[in-house]
């Protein structure tokens, strides 16, 4: 079994991991069958994280900062609250707000769903028209 201490260890690697060195780094701190749910693209695998990076690149300019604000850990659940900024390629920035529901297994992540606001990140991502 895993203390509280532990997997808020997890959690903080994980996500540091995922802002400075990508999606791919943050898989090491996952499950061979982990899967990410996003709202508005649905579930991706642990195979599909390389592709994500390459996709991102297009549409950030620089490094992310991913500032969490909360963190909520009860037996092999956890809900982190988060706020992400980084500039984009089109130039301005995206600020938005995050859910994070995870579901550990081990010392591991196995499932992730993600949650924001998608009328923002559309808007921002998005070219004019």
């Amino acid at each position: 079994m895993n203390s509280r201490t532990e997997r808020k260890a997890l959690v903080d690697n994980f996500f540091h991991a995922l802002s400075e060195d990508g999606n791919v780094a943050a898989m090491r701190y996952t499950t061979a069958d982990f899967v990410w749910w996003h709202p508005t693209h649905g579930n991706f695998t642990r195979a599909d994280m390389s592709n994500i990076d390459a996709a991102i690149a297009q549409v950030f300019a620089g490094p992310i900062s991913l500032t969490i604000s909360n963190v909520l850990l009860d037996g092999d659940y956890g809900a982190i609250e988060a706020q992400m900024d980084v500039e984009l390629v089109a130039g301005g920035r995206y600020t938005n707000n995050y859910l994070f529901l995870l579901k550990f297994f081990g010392n591991m992540i196995c499932h992730l769903k993600e949650y924001n606001d998608t009328l923002y990140a559309s808007q921002k991502m998005t070219p004019p028209s």
